[in-house]
């Protein structure tokens, strides 16, 4: 595995020698061959501008008249010999190999002037071995691509071409056009590019050889500064790094300093960080692992604690009432709860209540104060010493915590008596109207001050009457704008047509459900209980009905006490006489009341008596009707029922008056009696 990791190495460096290598050969041949360049456009150029300047000199002394004169006719005279000598002279004095003037004619150029034409010793010229006047010359290689554009007398670029006898030239050509345009001739040079050539090989070999040895020098000083500052870092780090061995030896990168300060130095640092956040990570999945044993042990508790929370569901048959309750948790322990028991005499007790806070010290603290209120209310006290007693021994053992609690006992009768220590206030429906909040005194929760002075708040239920109630948890939901579900919210869900008509259980759901869309959010919805009472004291000794004070209401109570006294084996004759007592009731209660108020009438039979009790209840002002009739008809209804009835009586009070009236119908027999007979 070593020799692996050193021959890794070494092929590493040996890439980096190669890339190197190749880097700068790249760059010493594109700087040759762009000096190059530059030199050999350089020299050309410098060819073709005295090129170009001895044409045009040439041409300042000839005229297109000139041209079309020696090209007519192949006779000389002394301009031709002038001009002759002149071309001579360009020729001799600025080192060209040929300079001549020539007509294009067909595919070739005829000759007019050619710098080869030397006088002999007695001053005749003859023809140099080239071009006399009038030779005609067929173009080949690449003049022979141009002769059109000589023809027409354009400006020809400069053509490099190689001669047997001369070796390689540039020729410049130089049009000579009349003033119409029309072409008359070409001035053309000759210049040898020998020299050029051989100038621009040595400084190829040169400039190669310059710059082989700047890369060879750069190359070196590239590796040894990779070396140093790349490579053996990067070795240091690969020792430490198999030195660590998983986490055994730590000293090696505590030991190792990078001061590099560049990319490497920033690795050494970061791999040094990661060994710390491992031995910090290692501390804290062990931390972690205590934690969550710990959190098993409480989820556990919490699990026993919410399961024993649960009341146990009582009977409802042969009761007064139907009670359901039901916690929505947004934690494994919640500290709000619901209960109901039974209490003597067939009376019904209720806790509702949430301890502020979360974590197993609220749970435990929960289970506490619902034991302690639940057994002062079990102790026959009446509600307000119990809750009084409770919130002394909650004070005493409760370290600054508290419950926020509403508790209360139903009677038999329907009487529900509750006290309201820090939780929300219930909310009431009558006979399925609508639900309404209560308004009673809000106290101080349960073990916050000691001397908190409690009463009690009592309301008489009716047949088909309903208790909503509910912890803070639910009053905290609110929306996006912080408007907050408990209020009139919580009314519009309870108060639609399909709520009122829903079982208790699925009004519990319903309001939980609503209460979530409501916030739209799930982490928005704390935990809360929520209870909901109906009483339903309906037997076949005693029965209640709800009404109008109207034609319609009057029917109803006949209806319903037809069904009641049927149940209860009285003979037609005997109802026809409740019957009749029961609307004059009705009716002399109607008269002190407005159109749309409601009348509660209760029957209760006697099975030993067989006598009948017949119960009104509504808001009279405190006035008995029997004693203060008004008019001749209230007095003839109000003496009728005196007359009839065998016992009556009147019983004012704050929200509503109670005027009862009992009678035995004539043919009624007891049970007794008919067993005798």
């Amino acid at each position: 595995m070593g020799r692996l990791k050193e021959k890794r190495r070494f092929t590493l460096g040996k890439k980096i020698v190669l890339l190197t290598l190749l880097m700068c050969a790249i760059i010493c041949a594109a700087s040759v061959a762009v000096s190059y360049r530059s030199y050999s456009t350089n020299l050309r150029n410098s060819l073709q501008r005295m090129g170009e300047n001895l044409d045009r000199t040439l041409a300042s002394e000839l005229t297109p008249e000139d041209l079309d004169r020696y090209y007519q006719t192949d006779k000389t005279d002394d301009r031709y010999y002038k001009l002759q000598d002149f071309i001579l002279d360009l020729a001799d004095n600025n080192d060209v190999e040929y300079l001549y003037v020539v007509r294009p004619n067909g595919t070739g150029v005829t000759f007019l002037f050619d710098s080869d034409m030397r006088a002999d010793a007695n001053g005749d010229y003859y023809a140099g071995g080239n071009c006399s006047l009038g030779t005609y010359v067929e173009l080949a290689g690449p003049f022979a691509q141009l002769t059109d554009q000589m023809l027409t007398g354009q400006t020809i670029a400069p053509v490099q071409s190689k001669d047997e006898s001369y070796g390689w030239l540039m020729t410049i050509s130089y049009p000579v056009n009349h003033k119409d345009g029309t072409m008359a001739g070409y001035i053309m040079v000759d210049i040898s590019m020998s020299e050029v050539l051989s100038a621009e090989h040595q400084f190829l070999l040169s400039m190669a050889v310059l710059f082989s040895l700047l890369t060879f020098g750069i190359m070196v000083v590239y590796l040894i500064f990779v070396r140093r500052s790349v490579i053996r870092p990067i070795r240091q780090l690969t020792e430490a790094a198999r030195a660590y061995e998983g986490g055994e030896n730590k000293g090696a990168f505590s030991s190792l300093q990078i001061r590099s300060h560049d990319e490497l130095q920033m690795l050494s640092d970061a791999f040094r960080r990661m060994l710390e956040e491992i031995d910090r990570h290692s501390q804290e999945q062990t931390q972690l692992a205590v934690r969550e044993e710990r959190l098993e042990t409480e989820l556990q508790l919490s699990n026993e604690i919410n399961a024993a929370m649960l009341p146990k569901a009582l009977t409802a048959e042969g009761q007064a009432f139907d009670i359901r309750g039901r916690v929505e948790r947004a934690h494994e322990l919640s500290s709000c709860f619901f209960d109901y028991f039974l209490l003597e005499h067939g009376r019904l007790g209720i806790v509702i209540g949430e301890v502020p806070g979360e974590g197993m010290s609220a749970g435990l603290f929960m289970v506490v104060a619902r034991t302690t209120v639940k057994s002062q209310l079990r102790s026959g006290l009446p509600l307000v010493e119990a809750m009084t007693a409770a919130n002394r021994l909650l004070y005493e053992i409760g370290s600054g915590m508290a419950l926020e609690a509403l508790a209360g006992v139903l009677e038999e009768d329907g009487t529900f008596s509750y006290i309201n220590a820090g939780q929300c206030s219930p909310l009431l429906m009558r006979s399925k109207d609508r639900y309404e909040a209560m308004k009673e005194p809000v106290y101080a929760p349960l073990g916050q001050n000691e001397n908190v002075v409690y009463q009690a708040r009592k309301v008489t239920l009716r047949q088909g009457d309903r208790f909503f109630f509910c912890t803070a948890g639910l009053s905290r939901i609110a929306n996006a704008e912080g408007e907050e579900f408990s209020g009139r919210q919580l009314q519009v869900t309870l108060n639609f047509s399909r709520g009122r008509n829903m079982d208790l259980d699925g009004l519990l759901r319903c309001v939980g459900d609503e209460g979530r869309a409501y916030a739209g959010r799930p982490e928005a919805v704390d935990s809360f209980a929520s209870m909901l009472l109906e009483y339903r004291r309906s037997s076949m000794y005693f029965d209640q009905c709800d009404v109008s004070a109207n034609r319609d209401g009057e029917a109803r109570i006949t209806q319903f006490l037809k069904r009641q006294l049927s149940r209860n084996g009285y003979a037609p004759r005997a109802i026809a006489q409740i019957v009749v007592l029961a609307g004059e009731l009705f009716t002399l209660c109607c008269w002190r009341l407005k159109e749309g108020e409601s009348v509660c009438l209760e029957c209760t039979v006697n099975p030993q008596t067989r006598s009948v009790t017949l119960r009104v209840r509504v808001p009279l002002g405190g006035r008995n009707p029997l004693d203060a009739a008004e008019g001749m008809a209230a007095e003839q209804t109000a003496r009728f029922i005196r007359a009839s009835a065998d016992k009556t009586s009147f019983t004012p009070g704050g929200a509503e008056d109670i005027l009862t009236v009992e009678k035995r119908p004539e043919d009624t027999v007891s049970e007794g009696e008919a067993q005798e007979s």
